[in-house]
């Protein structure tokens, strides 16, 4: 029931254009967005875990919105750099994944090299 009201909440404020406007403004546009990840299933462990894992299915879908969205993705190391020297790019983004197992190997790998994203592990 929770969950099911989150995504109508999240639905309503996307359709009303709040994420663009968010996503333009000069407030983010100052900040970097670090997206961590679990794990990426190798089967049915999104179901029984869903804190824990993504589906690829998935998980291409939200680098194909990081492309689509023009989000500067970048490397853990120079993101902190640029952070600190405040020259981010504007949407500014890191992509970390917790373990380095072979559900990463397998399945988030081959999307993140797709997508030509970098990852830190």
């Amino acid at each position: 029931m929770l969950r099911s009201l989150k995504l109508t909440a999240l639905r309503l404020l996307r359709g009303g254009g709040m994420f663009e406007l968010a996503a333009g403004s000069r407030w983010r546009r100052q900040r970097l967005l670090i997206l961590c990840y679990h794990g990426t299933s190798l089967d049915d462990e999104h179901l029984w875990r869903s804190a824990l894992y993504i589906t690829p299915e998935t998980l291409r879908q939200r680098l194909a919105s990081l492309k689509r969205g023009g989000y500067a993705v970048l490397p853990l190391g120079e993101a902190l750099e640029r952070l600190r020297a405040q020259t981010l790019p504007a949407r500014s983004v890191v992509l970390t994944f917790d373990d380095g197992t072979y559900d990463f190997y397998g399945k988030a790998l081959p999307l993140l090299q797709e997508f030509g994203f970098p990852a830190t592990v």
